[in-house]
Formats: C-alpha cells, sequence, structure tokens
C-alpha cells in the first residue's frame, strides 16, 4: 500500500501532539510510524511505561483510521553493544555502551527501519520536524 502523508512518531510529547491537531485540523494522515528499539530479540529496550503509551495511542490513532506501524530492527541494543569494532583506533574492541553523538544503536535500530520503510514508500511526505 502506498501512502502520501505519513507521521514518524516518537511516542514523546511533540510527535504525538502533532498526530492529534493533525486529527482535530483535518490535515492530511496516512500513516504513523514508531520504531521501536529491543533491547534483545524478545524484550522491549522502552521503558515499560512508554512502550504502554505507545500501544494506548496505538489503538487510539487506529479508531481514527491511521494505520500505525511498529518497526523493528533486526539489529537488538545488545547486538550493537557486543559489536566487535572492525577498524579505528578500537579495531578488535566490543562496542560496548553508546557514546553521546556516535549512538549506533539509534543508527542500527531507529533509522535503519524507517529508511527500508521509506523505499517501500517513496512517494510519501513526511512531517518534518517530529523526532525521530
Amino acid at each position: 500500500m502506498s501512502y502520501k502523508y505519513v507521521a514518524s512518531w516518537s511516542g514523546g510529547k511533540d510527535s504525538t501532539a502533532t498526530i492529534i491537531l493533525a486529527h482535530e485540523h483535518n490535515e492530511p494522515l496516512d500513516a504513523i510510524v514508531f520504531a521501536e528499539v529491543m533491547f534483545d530479540k524478545d524484550i522491549s529496550g522502552e521503558l515499560p511505561e512508554h512502550i504502554d503509551f505507545i500501544h494506548k495511542c496505538k489503538r487510539q490513532f487506529e479508531e481514527w483510521g491511521y494505520p500505525v506501524y511498529i518497526l523493528r530492527s533486526e539489529k537488538t541494543y545488545l547486538d550493537c553493544f557486543y559489536h566487535v569494532n572492525v577498524k579505528g583506533k578500537r579495531k578488535g574492541k566490543r562496542a560496548g555502551f553508546p557514546m553521546a553523538g556516535k549512538c549506533t544503536v539509534n543508527r542500527e535500530c531507529k533509522l535503519r527501519p524507517i529508511e527500508r520503510f521509506k523505499k517501500d514508500h517513496t512517494d510519501a511526505i513526511w512531517y518534518v520536524g517530529i523526532a525521530i
């Protein structure tokens, strides 16, 4: 299915308010995308309260008629944590805890699934300024 207007939703106050306002003001919105970081293959890496909020909002948004996609990467937080560097001055060493400004978790676990979704929906117009 092709979507024209897609909201990238972090589940935070700004992106949630944007979706609610778009709905209240009859702005075009065809789909909503949330990228969930998984701790491992079975356990969400999101705070329990946050993922509960996501699922509650998802039900509401779907009642309003918007399909909501919860995307997941093949890679998990643990995959990023235990990754062994293959180049640079840390070659051969485990990546370990993500570093500010160099967060592989964001790139591997959030941005990659969103990029795949975008490739499948090349004609989509994404709401800009919504936090990922």
